[in-house]
Order: C-alpha cells, then sequence, then structure tokens
C-alpha cells in the first residue's frame, strides 16, 4: 500500500504492509507531516474514534466497504511508546486467524492501554512511584524464587489494576511497601489493605530499597535490569510476557533510557503474618459509616508478626 493506493484511509500519507504473514492487514506508515501511523483494514467495523493527549483513534468505512482502524501519532516525545503499543497490537494477535475474532480481540487489547494513554505524561515516574513500582518487582521475582511459577506470579500481581492487595495468590496475598533504610513507619492507604473477606492470609512484605549509583557496586541495578531480569524469566511464554508489559505500562512505566541512570539497592526484605491480633484498621472491624480511611503502621510494633518468608503454599 502507497500513498496512492490506501483507499482514501489517511490524506496523502504513505503505508506499508507490517508483516506479509501475519494473518491480521497491519499496516506501518508516515503522515506527509511526519506523524507516524498504524493501521489496520478489517471486513468488519472494529472499535470508535477517539482523542487522547498522546494519540488518536479514528475508526472509518473505506471505498471498498472494508473498515479501517488508524492510529495516528500526536506527540513525537511518545515514539517509543508508540512502537510499544504497534508491536504489542501486532505480536498479541498473531495467533488468531478468524479476522472477526482478531478484530474485536485487538480492540479489547488496545483499552489495556487506555490509562496511559489518558495519563499522556512525558515524564518518568516520579521518585515515590518508581520506588514503589521496583519494590513490587522485586518481591514479583522473589515470589518466583520461593516456587511461584512466572504465569501464577504475572497473575497474581494485581497491584497495577488497583486493588486492595499487590498480589492476590489463591492460597494468600500480599500487600508491598517499599520504604527507605531508617523508616519507622509506613502508610496503608486503606481500610481494606491489610483486611480480606476471603478469609485467605495476608503479608505484609516490608522491602528496604536504598539509592546508588549505577556500576558502582556489586548490587546495584536499575529499574530496566530489574525489568530485562523478570523479563527473561518468562521469555518462555509469550502470554505472560505480553502480560508483563501491560502491567507495566499500567503504571505508565515506558522502558525510557533516563531509568538507566537511577541505582538502587536492595538492603531488605521482610515479611509480616497479618492475623487477628496484628495492629491496624479493618474495614471488617469498622462501624457503618466509616469511608475511606488512611493510617501509619508503626514498624517497631510489629516485630513479634515477623516471618523468615513466604511459600507458594500460603505457610
Amino acid at each position: 500500500m502507497n500513498s496512492n493506493d490506501n483507499n482514501d484511509d489517511t490524506t496523502k500519507a504513505s503505508f506499508h504492509r507490517i508483516d506479509s504473514i501475519h494473518p491480521s492487514d497491519f499496516y506501518a506508515g508516515t503522515e506527509t507531516t511526519g506523524e507516524r501511523l498504524l493501521l489496520l483494514i478489517t471486513k468488519e467495523r472494529v472499535g470508535n474514534t477517539q482523542q487522547f493527549r498522546v494519540l488518536s483513534v479514528q475508526s472509518r468505512q473505506r471505498e471498498d466497504g472494508r473498515w479501517a482502524l488508524l492510529f495516528k501519532l500526536l506527540d513525537a516525545r511518545f515514539d517509543k511508546l508508540f512502537d510499544i503499543l504497534s508491536g504489542d497490537l501486532v505480536e498479541s494477535s498473531r495467533s488468531i486467524t478468524d479476522t472477526r475474532s482478531a478484530g474485536s480481540f485487538i480492540w479489547k487489547r488496545f483499552s489495556n492501554w487506555r490509562k496511559l494513554l489518558e495519563k499522556g505524561d512525558t515524564d518518568i515516574l516520579d521518585p515515590s512511584a518508581l520506588r514503589g513500582l521496583v519494590g513490587e518487582l522485586l518481591v514479583l521475582s522473589e515470589c518466583m524464587a520461593k516456587g511461584y511459577s512466572a504465569e501464577e506470579s504475572i497473575t497474581a500481581w494485581v497491584g497495577p489494576a488497583g486493588a486492595d492487595q499487590d498480589f492476590r495468590f489463591p492460597t494468600q496475598y500480599l500487600e508491598v511497601k517499599t520504604v527507605q533504610p531508617g523508616a519507622d513507619r509506613v502508610s496503608i492507604s486503606s481500610a481494606e489493605q491489610l483486611d480480606t473477606l476471603d478469609n485467605l492470609p495476608i503479608f505484609l512484605v516490608i522491602v528496604v530499597l536504598d539509592s546508588g549509583i549505577p556500576g558502582s557496586i556489586d548490587g546495584v541495578f536499575t529499574p530496566l535490569d530489574l525489568v530485562d531480569e523478570i523479563s527473561k524469566k518468562i521469555s518462555h511464554s509469550a502470554l505472560m510476557a505480553d502480560l508483563f508489559e501491560l502491567k507495566l505500562a499500567e503504571v505508565g512505566f515506558v522502558p525510557l533510557d533516563e531509568y538507566r541512570q537511577m541505582g538502587f539497592l536492595l538492603r531488605k526484605m521482610r515479611f509480616y503474618a497479618v492475623d487477628g491480633n496484628f495492629p491496624g484498621i479493618r474495614r471488617s472491624l469498622l462501624p457503618q459509616g466509616i469511608g475511606n480511611v488512611r493510617w501509619e503502621l508503626l514498624l517497631n510494633a510489629i516485630s513479634s508478626f515477623e516471618v523468615m518468608s513466604i511459600t507458594a503454599k500460603g505457610n
């Protein structure tokens, strides 16, 4: 497809097919004004026209009766994000041979990116959010080291979706708090965070994370080092690799080069069993009429609840 054979999908844009053997008709293109494009052509209508700060989406019928779903990058600063998004839509749908199912799947897949696209933030994560993400990724890696499979660990990581706990396994929940060395308390953001109506064990995981200069001493790692390490552990499963990337995108993490300059050093990882005697505010014990609750937990008050680690059995 070229600028003279685009059937009015865009005005004077040039396209080339991304992959001749892909079952769906994906085309990469460029506007004459320089904006990057991703075009999907289907027999039936897919999606609808939408506008984000980062890109626009157009769904319209072509002159030949088929439908065009066009993604257009609006801000060149998100060029890397557009690469990741395009690659995700193309690769995740590669195994779907039924064109009707593929169109629906691709649109649903795109919907998973909505939070990041609506955020439209050109910056890296703020320090607090980045430290929190690094802490959760360290625990994710620890879960795989303690007997959980890659599939179980990635699926259980529900923090990016805003769940009350960061990890929800079938037999136990984990809530992760990342602190700097010397911290004497952690902030609990709700009455539900250390409470469950499922009667499953909850463990509070305190990650003591220091800052460091990449390459200065052994043990210092960057966020990209950690993401790459986990990606290698799950590389055998394309599905889990895709899910991992989507969850990173959901929290606003895009693998930017700036992250290579940010170093961290894990000092300690401590586990606490949250039972009925554990100090805290729990939704199940609050009277009706109490709304949102945010509270602080003093770490010196929970030393007696510390356990050695977690296991895949939830013991």
